[in-house]
């Protein structure tokens, strides 16, 4: 049989029974973040600035306030008002272009991110315009890559 004799705690500096990593049982079993008093948090949703915003003030101050697809009037700056008609994941290199940007009510604006294009033309023909210039900063887009060089002033 083997025998074990009591030792000190280096957490809570007790003479217990040694459990792991030089602590007793109790305190070998907490979270890290209780050991030291401080509360786990959830992360923040804000990162790095990506210069969106500064974007999106300048489009407010220079457009009519109007949703692109059924007129509604936009009363109060909204981020959710700015959508990117090429997602910034898929499209980088559009994030902070313009165009590529067009002010839409949040009912549209979900609408947009959650349905296909063909969808969206079978529900409602004025989503056309939107769809025509999606095909085009496609085109632009792509174009870009094989020229190999910018063609578009960003």
């Amino acid at each position: 049989m083997i025998t074990t004799k009591k030792k000190i705690c280096k957490e809570c500096n007790t003479e217990q029974y040694l459990w792991a990593r030089g602590m007793c049982k109790q305190c070998a079993g907490k979270n890290p973040k209780e050991k030291s008093g401080l509360k786990e948090t959830k992360k923040s949703t804000f990162g790095k600035p990506t210069g969106e915003l500064v974007l999106f003030q300048s489009i407010w101050a220079t457009r009519k306030h109007n949703c692109a697809v059924c007129g509604t009037d936009l009363k109060v700056f909204d981020v959710w008002f700015f959508s990117h008609i090429l997602s910034k994941g898929s499209f980088p290199r559009f994030r902070l272009y313009e165009k590529n940007i067009v002010l839409k009510c949040k009912n549209h604006h979900h609408e947009w991110e959650v349905k296909s294009n063909k969808d969206l033309l079978k529900k409602d023909g004025r989503w056309l315009p939107i769809i025509e210039l999606h095909d085009t900063l496609i085109q632009e887009y792509y174009g870009q890559r094989e020229n190999g060089k910018d063609t578009t002033a960003l």
